[in-house]
């Protein structure tokens, strides 16, 4: 894999590394519930389920059925973009599938 290529999927895996920390560090509780400086040392959960203003998912944090851990993110139409995983031999996966569908693998063994 060239350098261009790895320093793009290192930005994007980066990128989705921050996404998935801030969804882990919302609380599940209702925001009236909350103090303004309510903060949670863990949450646990099986899935975090991203939505934006009008209730459309976004993105995913859960786990494969297999057991394997996934994140997906998807664009506005609903379509999975960018889905990242962790795969039966430890090595990490990343697809990102372009504006025609098409789906562009980057694994690292």
């Amino acid at each position: 894999m060239g350098q261009t290529v790895r320093t793009g999927v290192l930005l994007v895996a980066a990128v989705a590394a921050g996404y998935v920390g801030g969804l882990m560090g919302q609380s599940t509780r209702p925001a009236a519930a909350q103090g303004p400086n309510t903060v949670r040392d863990v949450v646990t959960a099986r899935s975090f389920v991203l939505v934006d203003g009008q209730g459309r998912v976004r993105g995913t944090f859960d786990t494969a059925r297999d057991g394997d851990p996934t994140l997906g993110l998807r664009d506005r139409g609903g379509r999975e973009r960018v889905a990242v995983q962790v795969l039966k031999d430890g090595a990490p996966k990343m697809s990102l599938m372009d504006a025609g569908g098409r789906w562009t693998n980057y694994e690292c063994k």
